[in-house]
């Protein structure tokens, strides 16, 4: 079930944030709240140019690539069960259209596997 997935995908995010980067996810959500009227999770999947952009007026690009690694692709990884992180973070930043596509196909082959 894909619910299951994203709720999952949920807890690995905020168990990495209070571990490495406490506080961030915490602001990502709060922007997303107030701009959006969305948690973090569906601007993440739906729009994850705007966390790019958002991070990007906060953080230099190194900073941000580390920041949509650590924080949100290696709990997605680990989740979902796939290997190229690399690649989903250059996705995330460098097209997040692309990027979004992949997740919502990720998830599917993840619920058909399970099914």
């Amino acid at each position: 079930m894909i619910y299951m997935d994203t709720r999952s995908i949920r807890e690995a995010i905020e168990s990495t944030s209070k571990r490495s980067i406490p506080g961030l996810l915490e602001l990502i959500d709060l922007y997303c709240r107030l701009k959006f009227k969305s948690d973090y999770v569906n601007v993440l999947f739906n729009n994850p140019e705007y966390i790019v952009k958002f991070l990007k007026t906060l953080y230099t690009p190194e900073v941000v690539e580390s920041i949509i690694r650590e924080l949100f692709i290696k709990p997605i990884v680990s989740v979902l069960g796939v290997s190229d992180f690399k690649r989903l973070v250059e996705l995330a930043i460098r097209e997040p259209t692309v990027f979004k596509e992949e997740l919502k196909r990720l998830l599917e082959t993840k619920k058909a596997i399970h099914d």
